[in-house]
């Protein structure tokens, strides 16, 4: 099946899925250290006049 395959299409599929799997990665580290520095800085201050 690779072997039919047009090169040039294979190394493109290869990319994006490359680019789609680490960009979730990246996004869902992101989403998780955002959010553990939200928890961390609402439980070691207080906000406002409490």
């Amino acid at each position: 099946m690779f072997l039919r395959i047009n090169d040039k299409l294979l190394h493109f599929l290869a990319c994006l899925v490359i680019t789609l799997t680490v960009g979730e990665l990246c996004a869902v580290t992101a989403g998780v250290t955002k959010e553990a520095a939200d928890w961390m800085y609402r439980k070691n201050c207080k906000v406002g006049s409490g």
